[in-house]
């Protein structure tokens, strides 16, 4: 139970961090006329503090505190960045997808491997 609970509070969060990253990247992309991949990038930036704060402190409860752990979720997160990135400079430039769509596809995706490597290597407790 303690797990679908965890799985509970990581989705909210990452509902809320996912969603304000979505919406800063369209600005960047749309509104700035900044390259989508290095909107992704600059977004993806506001996504890392949110969201070791947040799921420090509310998805797993960790009592993880440090430059270490901080440094170990920023790699993992920035690996992640760099994904997002890539995903979307190769369907968006180059294959021509929307942009808008594969950074939402993508962002769900990377999601989803974050939650496991902080559940299983980061915040592991």
């Amino acid at each position: 139970m303690d797990n679908i609970l965890q799985i509970i509070r990581y989705s909210y969060v990452g509902i809320i961090v996912n969603i304000l990253c979505y919406l800063i990247y369209l600005a960047l992309s749309n509104l700035l006329n900044i390259f989508p991949p290095l909107s992704a990038v600059l977004s993806g930036f506001v996504g890392i503090i949110l969201s070791y704060n947040l799921h420090r402190k509310f998805s797993f409860r960790s009592s993880s505190r440090g430059l270490k752990t901080f440094f170990d979720f920023s790699a993992s997160y920035s690996l992640a960045i760099i994904a997002n990135a890539t995903i979307i400079l190769i369907f968006s430039s180059v294959l021509e997808f929307r942009h808008e769509y594969v950074a939402l596809m993508s962002l769900l995706i990377t999601s989803l491997t974050l939650f496991l490597v902080q559940r299983i290597i980061i915040f592991k407790e």
